[in-house]
């Protein structure tokens, strides 16, 4: 889910940001085009081509969650060093299920097949 918060009584959540910047992406494309901002995007955009093709590459899957990870854990280290509970919890889930699906991944990985010349 992503929670955000700075200052006092500044706060959001990754959702609402994403949703901010969308809106603005039309009218000032030149103020978003950071990979901080378009790789989670891209990394959204792989995952939902994952969940909607059922079968597709594990590398595809793979690279949107690394995508994605690369602001979610950015929150979850700045929840780490402010100290905030709420940041931390919210890039929790996130982190689970990734770590959960890439040992299912590796679990149910196919083994190679040895050519014997």
């Amino acid at each position: 889910m992503g929670y955000l918060h700075w200052g006092k009584n500044q706060h959001m959540f990754l959702f609402q940001a994403e949703a901010d910047i969308l809106r603005n992406l039309i009218l000032q494309p030149e103020n978003y085009l950071h990979p901080f901002i378009l790789l989670p995007l891209f990394g959204q955009v792989l995952l939902l081509v994952a969940f909607i093709r059922p079968k597709v590459a594990n590398w595809i899957q793979i690279t949107g969650m690394l995508c994605l990870a690369l602001i979610i854990f950015m929150i979850l280290f700045i929840g780490i060093i402010e100290p905030s509970w709420k940041m931390i919890l919210s890039a929790s889930p996130f982190t689970l299920v990734c770590c959960w699906h890439v040992l299912a991944m590796i679990q149910t990985r196919r083994p190679v097949k040895k050519i014997i010349v």
